[in-house]
C-alpha cells in the first residue's frame, strides 16, 4: 500500500473497517476475498460490517486472501493493548488463581 493509504489505515480503529478498507484499496470483491478465506460471501460480509467477530484463525485466512500481514488487520491501539504489561500480568494472575483453585479442590 502507498504511504497515504497506510496513514489512513492507521486511523481506522476496528478490525471490520480495516478489512473493508484494505479490500477496497486492493479493488477486491467481497466474494473473491471470501472464497480465498474459505467462507461464504454472506459470512464475510458480516465480518466486514462488524456483525460477527472473526476468530484468530479466520483473521489469518482473511489476511492471506487479502495478501497482507495479519497484523495489518488489527488496529495499532488494540495490538498494543493485547501486548501491554498490564494485560499480561492480569492474565498471569487469572491463570495462577485458577491453578490454585484447582489445586485446593484436589487436595481436599
Amino acid at each position: 500500500m502507498k504511504d497515504k493509504n497506510i496513514d489512513k489505515l492507521n486511523q481506522i480503529n476496528t478490525v471490520a473497517k480495516r478489512i473493508k478498507y484494505i479490500r477496497e484499496q486492493k479493488e477486491f470483491t467481497q466474494n473473491g476475498v471470501a472464497m480465498g478465506a474459505g467462507i461464504s460471501q454472506e459470512a464475510y460480509s458480516k465480518i466486514e460490517r462488524g456483525v460477527t467477530r472473526p476468530s484468530i484463525d479466520r483473521l489469518y485466512d482473511i489476511a492471506e486472501s487479502l495478501k497482507v500481514n495479519v497484523y495489518d488487520l488489527i488496529p495499532p491501539t488494540r495490538a498494543n493493548e493485547m501486548l501491554s504489561s498490564h494485560n499480561v500480568f492480569s492474565r498471569l494472575l487469572q491463570i495462577t488463581r485458577g491453578w490454585l483453585r484447582k489445586r485446593t479442590r484436589i487436595g481436599r
